[in-house]
């Protein structure tokens, strides 16, 4: 997928898009035939990027989670015994934020699995639109904005830029080249997730609007 970056300078701040990922047809297929983050392909599990548990931005975000996960309902909440038991945030080590949630069973502790009667995926997703809520509002940062990357980085002439983009697997860290999908992949063998009805800048422009706020994002879409 080549990349052809748009630049926009907003509020001082110098901004470069990925305009080839943002006007693909990237769709999320979990349930639809992604096959996982794991070493192993595993569409039939349907646990898509959730198998590692979902690192927190901080612990400010990470009480956050903890508190919307111990409101859960059993009847939404597959694991909410689990999580009555021990919290659904833990500290890790291995994330750079010290906090990820706890992984139950070779996942997420918040993903319900195929065949709960609540519903599968997310059990704050699925809280939130039972409540009327967007789900942005209650999931892990890292969950609603996936496969969108915000980095900063510095230009030629050193001044600091964000520049947002797909994901790629080095985002993951050292396991990413171990994964058997990337989703972001176009010439995967295993699930082509480029099969959307339209393009990412409006499938996904409620999780553009959070990260970029109204007047960048009507920006960028009148570049796009």
């Amino acid at each position: 997928m080549p990349s052809e970056w748009i630049r926009v300078d907003h509020a001082s701040q110098r901004w470069e898009f990925d305009a080839g990922f943002l006007a693909s047809n990237w769709t999320c297929i979990w349930d639809k035939g992604c096959a996982g983050i794991a070493e192993q392909a595993d569409v039939a599990g349907q646990l898509g990027c959730c198998s590692v548990g979902a690192e927190m931005l901080d612990e400010n975000e990470a009480m956050k989670i903890a508190a919307l996960g111990a409101s859960l309902d059993p009847s939404t909440a597959q694991f909410a015994d689990a999580i009555a038991a021990g919290g659904v945030v833990e500290q890790r080590e291995s994330d750079r934020s010290g906090w990820a949630t706890r992984v139950v069973d070779g996942a997420c502790i918040l993903l319900n699995r195929p065949g709960f009667e609540g519903g599968a995926g997310c059990a704050l997703h699925v809280e939130a639109l039972a409540a009327g809520e967007s789900p942005i509002d209650w999931k892990p940062s890292v969950c609603w904005q996936l496969p969108i990357k915000v980095e900063q980085v510095v230009g030629e002439d050193g001044a600091p830029i964000k520049r947002l983009r797909g994901w790629l697997r080095s985002d993951w860290g050292p396991e990413g080249t171990e994964m058997a999908y990337c989703c972001t992949e176009r010439d995967s063998e295993l699930a082509n997730a480029y099969v959307g009805e339209s393009p990412v800048f409006q499938s996904l422009s409620g999780e553009l609007e959070a990260l970029l706020g109204n007047e960048l994002m009507t920006r960028l879409v009148e570049e796009l």
